[in-house]
């Protein structure tokens, strides 16, 4: 195979990988994400010292039930457990960070 003939199947599987990595882009752009994908086990342990979202809201003594249960919560009230309970300062940064994380791992990044 001589260079350019290399060169032209390099681009070629270049431009696959494009292809599928975009179409995984709006697949996620479109689609709600489950509390336990974005919240992994290894993002809960690295960054929370618990194993799931559900156990650091127990921790906190938060009874949630629903989406409704958790959106009742004071947003001061829940920075501030964040902040003496976590690597972060607030809910928007733990969300930004873990929302990061997943899109990464997702794209195999």
């Amino acid at each position: 195979m001589n260079n350019y003939q290399h060169n032209k199947t390099e681009i070629h599987k270049f431009t696959k990988e494009l292809d599928t990595m975009f179409d995984k882009m709006n697949s996620l752009g479109n689609s709600e994400v489950d509390l336990n994908a974005l919240f992994s086990r290894e993002f809960m342990m690295a960054h929370i010292r618990v194993t799931t979202f559900e156990d650091f809201l127990k921790v906190g003594n938060f009874n949630v039930k629903s989406k409704a249960d958790f959106e009742a919560i004071p947003d001061d009230v829940f920075d501030e457990y964040v902040l003496t309970h976590t690597d972060f300062s607030s809910w928007d940064e733990i969300l930004e960070t873990a929302t990061d994380d997943y899109i990464q791992s997702q794209l195999n990044f």
